[in-house]
């Protein structure tokens, strides 16, 4: 059996959840994860717009 790699460290988890507030309570609790900056709310495609990069046609 080959060992599987180890998980060390995640340098970027992104979730959408319903409740912004409550999440981050659950994860900070439960992981003691901590909430490094907050962009948006953004329109869709917004964040596209905001680097100057384009869509694929």
């Amino acid at each position: 059996m080959t060992d599987a790699p180890a998980f060390l460290a995640a340098d970027h988890v992104s979730f959408t959840v319903p409740d912004l507030e409550a999440a981050i309570a659950f994860y900070a609790d439960t992981f003691g994860a901590r909430e490094l900056f907050r962009m948006g709310p953004l329109a869709a495609g917004g964040w596209r717009r905001m680097s100057g990069s384009r869509a694929p046609r």
